[in-house]
């Protein structure tokens, strides 16, 4: 079986993002190499919007955490739909951002409330459950279905919490333009948002949609 799935775009080249922290052509890529399974699987970056893949080539697409950044989430669909074979599967999700799913929600609720901008991605509105049905319906692929499903993890204290989430690109690009008391109040914010067991331990909960179809016959 032939697999493709792609995530982590850079919007405006529809390639993988490369940043300080996201560097999938580079330490990224390293590291999935040094993974058990590196051996069946090829890594290779790619444009979501001309995949490098022949017609009905493929057994199974998938975009992880990916529709959203797409410049143009229809297109993009229909590139992946391209590539898979007749029967083949083309499938994808997304954090619900406008619903709330995201992973570190807590943050952009802390940085709107002191009235800072939080960066969206170039369309946040297709990860929407109401929304995500309409680029695989557009792309032709039948058999499509959705779903929801919801993820919580515990993390020792909100300290670690924040150390990880202010790696994040969206919110690095926020937080490293504040001064340190619009630091502060951001984090204390957020911490206040996302209240601690009686451990000191924080549990957030992050929602995603997912969605799937299948290449019809051509």
């Amino acid at each position: 079986m032939r697999q493709w799935c792609f995530h982590e775009l850079d919007s405006r080249t529809n390639c993988p993002q490369i940043g300080r922290r996201h560097r999938l052509i580079g330490a990224q890529l390293d590291f999935a190499r040094s993974r058990p399974l590196s051996a069946k699987v090829l890594f290779a970056p790619a444009s979501a919007m001309r995949l490098e893949f022949a017609d009905s080539s493929i057994d199974m697409v998938t975009a992880a955490l990916v529709v959203h950044f797409m410049s143009d989430p229809t297109s993009g669909v229909a590139e992946m739909a391209r590539v898979a074979r007749t029967g083949g599967t083309v499938a994808g999700y997304a954090w619900d951002l406008a619903g709330g799913g995201f992973p570190y929600h807590a943050i952009h609720e802390a940085m709107r409330s002191i009235g800072l901008q939080v960066p969206d991605p170039p369309h946040p509105e297709v990860a929407d459950v109401r929304n995500l049905e309409q680029p695989w319906t557009s792309a032709g692929l039948v058999h499509i279905a959705q779903r929801e499903f919801s993820v919580t993890r515990t993390v020792p204290d909100f300290a670690r919490y924040w150390k990880v989430a202010i790696t994040a690109p969206r919110i690095a690009a926020v937080l490293q333009d504040l001064s340190p008391t619009e630091h502060r109040r951001v984090r204390d914010a957020a911490q206040n948002m996302l209240p601690s067991a009686s451990d000191g331990s924080v549990a957030p909960t992050a929602r995603a949609n997912a969605i799937r179809g299948r290449s019809p016959t051509r």
